[in-house]
């Protein structure tokens, strides 16, 4: 009836706790790889949206221009305000054409940017500074910084777990820079 010389199959307990050990390791291995780069995929995340927001903003002020009876523009301005200090910075509409952000401005949205990642630092043509306005001109498609045209303006991304930071350099013509 019972047939000792048959081989049973299967596997042994030894053989599949080697198996989940060998998965286990690879699991981990795998998680702690993707932790160590998660800041360093957060600020390039970070670095392609805002100049993506840069030239979308540029693209919006030369192409609003509008006529609203046939004879006479309607035309808007728009731009990016950002902060030191902050994880997020304000698309806008400035329907005055004052080249400048302020508190009246139609505020089209609030990006924000991706954890750990904040805004370290501003600079305008060379002056720190701890607010800035990047606002393009519907009439020449130049880039005003604060209201003022000319210069160039630098925007530095950084994490605060590690030693990364981007900085982003934009010249009155909306043409953007990026330093590691």
């Amino acid at each position: 009836m019972f047939n000792k010389n048959k081989k049973e199959e299967g596997f042994t307990l030894i053989e599949l706790m080697v198996v989940l050990v060998i998965m286990v390791a690879l699991i981990i291995l795998v998680l702690s790889g993707y932790s160590e780069s998660r800041p360093r995929l957060a600020i390039e995340r970070t670095v392609e949206a805002f100049i993506s927001n840069i030239s979308l903003t540029r693209e919006k002020s030369l192409n609003f221009l509008a006529y609203d009876d046939g004879e006479s523009i309607n035309s808007c301005n728009y731009g990016i305000y950002l902060e030191e200090g902050k994880s997020n910075y304000l698309l806008f509409a400035d329907d005055n054409l004052n080249k400048n952000y302020s508190s009246g401005e139609t505020i089209l949205e609030t990006v924000e940017i991706e954890k750990p990642i904040k805004i370290k630092e501003i600079s305008k043509s060379g002056t720190e500074i701890s607010q800035l306005s990047i606002v393009f001109s519907v009439e020449e498609g130049n880039a005003y910084f604060d209201g003022a045209e000319g210069g160039n303006a630098t925007i530095t991304f950084s994490s605060d777990s590690e030693d990364l930071e981007r900085i982003i350099t934009i010249n009155s013509f909306g043409i953007v820079e990026i330093s590691y």
